[in-house]
């Protein structure tokens, strides 16, 4: 019997995605308030926090979304190598993926169960 290969999800994490976004952004806000105009009606400190903030946020958003897109990607990827793996078994005439006989769905396999 040979060994079986199955594709493996690659998932970026969210959380060092956004983090990441929000520390550039707040970055990029405190350098726009440093190399910009002083303003007589506010604060050095007030117009870095105002444009770091603003800049955090928008950074965070900006993050997430490429956090979606990608793993969006991923999932594409994993289904595509599924398919070719599933047609691969039925040109060798083998059932296919272990789990798919047994009524799992696709997302669920090579998962432990939950306890």
């Amino acid at each position: 019997m040979s060994p079986q290969q199955y594709p493996v999800r690659r998932a970026p994490s969210f959380a060092a995605f956004i983090g990441t976004g929000a520390v550039l952004g707040f970055l990029a806000g405190a350098l726009v308030s440093a190399l910009g105009p002083a303003t007589p009606q506010y604060s050095g400190g007030s117009t870095l926090m105002f444009l770091g903030v603003g800049g955090a946020v928008l950074g965070a958003l900006a993050a997430g979304v490429v956090a979606v897109v990608l793993d969006h990607r991923s999932v594409q990827q994993v289904e595509r190598a599924r398919r070719e793996l599933e047609q691969e078994h039925e040109q060798q005439g083998e059932d296919g993926p272990p789990g798919r006989a047994h009524g799992i769905p696709a997302e669920d396999e090579g998962h432990p169960p939950a306890s």
